[in-house]
C-alpha cells in the first residue's frame, strides 16, 4: 500500500552499532544446564539483544529482560529498566538454560534474527504465519523458513501482507520489509500445505550464488 513519507527515525532505524561491546558470559555450568549473563557497556531499556548460542538449548528463565522470542539457538530479549547482578557478580540479563553450554555471541535491534513468528490456522486450511521483528528495517530483506517434513509437498504461498516477495524453496522465503508493518508491527503469509513446526526467521537470503574462492 501506499504510505506517507517515512521519518528520519524510521529511514534510520537503530542498529547493532548501540550494543558495540555487549557481552555474553556463562556465569555457572552444571550437568544438563547452565545460567548467562548478557551485559552492555551503557544500560538502556527497550533494547532488543539477540543472544546467538553455538550449541542449542531450551530457556528456562530471564531476569531484567521480557523474552521476545527463542529457538534452540537464537534468544531475543528486550531489556527492562534496570540491569541485575548475577552471582558471579556479572551486571546484564541473567538467563537459565536447559542443554549444554558451548559458547554464544550476542547482537541487537536485528530486523532478521530472533523475529517473533505465530502461525495461526485459517478457516479454509492454510495456516498464517505472523512474523513481527524485534526492529522492523524498511526495504530490508528477512527470511521465513517453515519447516515441513522432507516428503511432505512444497508450501504454497498464497498471500503476503506489509512484505514483497524475494524468493523461495519448498519450505522457506525470502522477503523484502515494507516501509511500514501492520499495527502489530508484524507483516503476515498465508501457506497451504503440511503446518509448518517451529517456524523461524533468519538473515540468510536463499538462492545465493556460491561466493567466488
Amino acid at each position: 500500500p501506499p504510505y506517507p513519507p517515512l521519518s528520519s527515525e524510521e529511514l534510520n532505524p537503530p542498529g547493532e552499532e548501540r550494543c558495540a561491546g555487549a557481552t555474553v558470559v556463562a556465569d555457572k555450568t552444571w550437568q544438563g544446564g547452565f545460567s548467562l549473563t548478557v551485559g552492555l557497556p551503557q544500560w538502556r531499556e527497550d533494547v532488543p539483544l539477540h543472544v546467538l548460542l553455538t550449541k542449542p538449548a531450551s530457556i528456562q528463565s530471564v531476569f531484567h529482560a521480557k523474552t521476545f522470542s527463542a529457538t534452540d539457538n537464537v534468544l531475543t530479549l528486550i531489556t527492562e529498566g534496570r540491569a541485575g547482578a548475577s552471582a558471579a557478580n556479572n551486571w546484564g540479563v541473567q538467563v537459565n538454560m536447559r542443554g549444554d553450554w558451548a559458547g554464544a555471541s550476542v547482537t541487537c535491534f536485528s530486523h532478521c534474527l530472533g523475529a517473533a513468528v505465530v502461525a495461526t490456522s485459517l478457516p479454509d486450511g492454510g495456516t498464517r504465519l505472523r512474523v513481527t521483528p524485534a526492529q522492523w528495517r524498511p526495504h530490508a530483506s528477512i527470511t521465513l523458513h517453515a519447516p515441513i517434513a522432507p516428503r511432505a509437498r512444497p508450501l504454497r504461498i498464497e498471500r503476503i501482507e506489509h512484505a514483497a516477495f524475494l524468493t523461495r524453496t519448498r519450505s522457506a522465503m525470502s522477503v523484502s520489509l515494507d516501509a511500514r508493518p501492520d499495527e502489530k508491527n508484524s507483516f503476515t503469509v498465508d501457506v497451504y500445505g503440511q503446518t509448518p513446526h517451529a517456524p523461524y526467521t533468519s538473515c540468510t537470503l536463499l538462492n545465493q550464488p556460491p561466493s567466488p574462492p
